[in-house]
């Protein structure tokens, strides 16, 4: 696969946590998953566009390239700009212990986890995946997924195996995936849990509650080879074909202290977790950890205090029952913190936020933040 194209998987897939601010009494803070263009953490927004970090003050509005050298322009000509690293696509930034952590895909198809002070100062590699294999076929780490929990950072490493053609490299459509663990407190790795290779396969990090770490794996037990794109996507829609018969999803819950797994094979289940709770839904459905029903619902968020759920007419925070109800709007994401962030996809649009004591009010405050390429 060429590095665009690789560029382009990662630029479309990873969804970025982020933490840029606060006491060491928020370094063991949780933090979910969160949309691509960044994420809400005390009264900051940090973001990546254009492959470089910024800092959003959602107090002042003021924004701040993540850069300690005087008189930088932070752009393709500043040498020594600390807010981005040419070459590489920046992925995943978050805070702890005082310093500001970020993933980094590179052109030689390696990845690495960045370590440097919150203004982006001494910048140190911490962790690096290295591409292996030989020039006719090698396997390329790419980061796809993070949970931060408490001291304990969970990397989900998406291996792709790449062959080599008269076009340039492509994947063969076998990949591996594990789950490793960076301990924040010590610098220690180590993996957790290794899918091994399958075809056409995918996996997806939910979250972690009461020391389990919640997982999506699905793939297929056979390769295929189709002439083109038509015969397969006939194929994935004729749920009689030997393609669909031969595919499997499953729930894993995988322990973080061991690394043992339990699976279940439902087809539908989604999990969400946080302080409070962990939560799923199995088709519009809403359950608690323990199976009991909550509610139909057409989405859920984590939330620090309890879990965020809608329907067609309102949006509810929860935890054991309804706390508070506001009216329902689209495009909208609930971050970890206090920050509500209504994100429109597309960063030629303006991105507007308030408060999530403001959201739940009478009148919600929203106020325009400006995303600068």
């Amino acid at each position: 696969m060429k590095w665009s194209k690789i560029a382009a998987l990662c630029i479309s897939s990873l969804l970025i946590l982020s933490a840029c601010s606060g006491s060491s009494k928020t370094d063991k803070a949780f933090l979910k998953f969160v949309p691509a263009q960044g994420s809400v953490y005390n009264n900051c927004y940090v973001t990546i566009s254009s492959r470089k970090l910024t800092y959003y003050d959602l107090d002042t509005g003021a924004s701040t390239p993540v850069c300690a050298v005087p008189g930088c322009k932070h752009d393709k000509n500043s040498e020594n700009c600390t807010a981005t690293i040419k070459d590489e696509i920046l992925s995943y930034p978050f805070r702890y212990g005082g310093k500001l952590y970020f993933f980094g895909l590179g052109a030689d198809n390696s990845s690495r986890l960045y370590r440097c002070e919150e203004n982006g100062s001494s910048r140190e590699t911490v962790i690096e995946f290295k591409r292996y294999g030989d020039e006719e076929e090698y396997v390329s780490p790419m980061v796809y997924g993070v949970q931060l929990y408490e001291d304990k950072l969970y990397i989900l490493l998406m291996e792709s195996v790449l062959a080599k053609t008269k076009y340039g490299y492509s994947t063969n459509g076998m990949t591996n995936y594990k789950i490793g663990c960076y301990n924040l407190s010590d610098d220690e790795y180590s993996i957790l849990y290794e899918t091994g290779i399958y075809f056409d396969c995918y996996m997806q990090l939910y979250g972690v509650y009461d020391n389990t770490l919640y997982a999506h794996f699905s793939g297929n037990t056979k390769e295929y080879e189709f002439e083109s794109v038509e015969d397969r996507i006939a194929a994935a829609q004729d749920e009689n074909s030997d393609y669909s018969r031969t595919k499997f999803r499953k729930t894993l819950k995988i322990s973080a202290g061991n690394g043992s797994v339990s699976e279940s094979d439902s087809q539908m289940e989604w999990y969400v977790t946080s302080p409070v709770g962990c939560w799923y839904m199995l088709g519009n459905s809403l359950y608690d950890v323990r199976g009991d029903y909550i509610a139909e619902c057409g989405g859920m968020y984590a939330a620090e205090d309890g879990l965020i759920y809608y329907d067609d007419n309102n949006i509810y925070l929860y935890n054991g029952t309804v706390v508070k109800s506001a009216p329902f709007s689209q495009r909208i994401s609930f971050e970890s913190r206090d920050y509500y962030v209504c994100d429109y996809s597309n960063e030629t649009n303006p991105y507007y936020y308030c408060t999530k004591e403001s959201y739940f009010s009478d009148a919600p405050e929203f106020r325009e933040l400006e995303i600068k390429q």
